[in-house]
């Protein structure tokens, strides 16, 4: 679109008027467009339903917190890396991320799941060490055979002779890694956090 922008001065400068646009560039140009706002509202929408999920199976706003940090820190790692790189995001790679998300929360709802359950059978705080260490020891395994799974799976779209099918199924395998290590190891880290506030001392 900003090339496109750059072409309608074009016939102004030799005192022509332009009053329609067409074309395949420009459809092409619409169409990136289309597939961006999709891309943002699709990751918003996924991000806001999966907050509602995750608060009222965890019943914790510190554990609804971290994964919603480590699922926006999923995303903007996938999508910060293709912008790096200048790998194109097109209409078929672009649903990527949004299977990536649904990876991720998987996982960490299992997880978060199993350290609620640990903490109200032995009557332990929830934002405990023990309770999420409990629930990485029974959900770790699990959680890296399934990643390993997917990113199997999907590596095999590494073969095509296309290239956006290249590319989706390498951002699901590269988006399935990070949402391993974001469950292992970001989710429980900061869900055991505990806010410290100073106290003022008067004498």
């Amino acid at each position: 679109l900003a090339v496109i922008e750059e072409i309608k001065k074009i016939p102004q400068q030799h005192g022509f008027d332009l009053k329609n646009i067409g074309g395949t560039y420009y459809l092409q140009a619409e169409l990136a467009s289309s597939v961006a706002n999709s891309m943002l509202t699709g990751i918003i929408s996924l991000m806001v339903l999966f907050a509602v999920i995750i608060l009222l199976l965890s019943r914790s706003f510190f554990a609804t917190a971290a994964i919603l940090f480590s699922m926006a820190l999923v995303s903007a790692l996938v999508i910060g890396t293709l912008g790096v790189f200048g790998i194109p995001v097109d209409i078929i790679s672009s649903p990527a991320i949004n299977i990536c998300l649904g990876l991720a929360v998987d996982e960490m709802i299992h997880l978060t799941i199993a350290s609620r359950r640990y903490a109200k059978e032995n009557n332990k705080d929830v934002r405990g060490w023990e309770a999420w260490k409990y629930g990485l020891n029974e959900q770790s395994w699990p959680a890296i055979s399934s990643a390993l799974t997917v990113m199997i799976g999907f590596s095999v779209f590494g073969f095509s002779d296309f290239p956006p099918s290249q590319r989706f199924g390498l951002e699901i395998v590269y988006g399935a890694f990070l949402a391993v290590i974001a469950t292992l190891i970001i989710v429980p880290y900061l869900a055991t956090r505990k806010l410290k506030f100073a106290k003022n001392k008067t004498t």
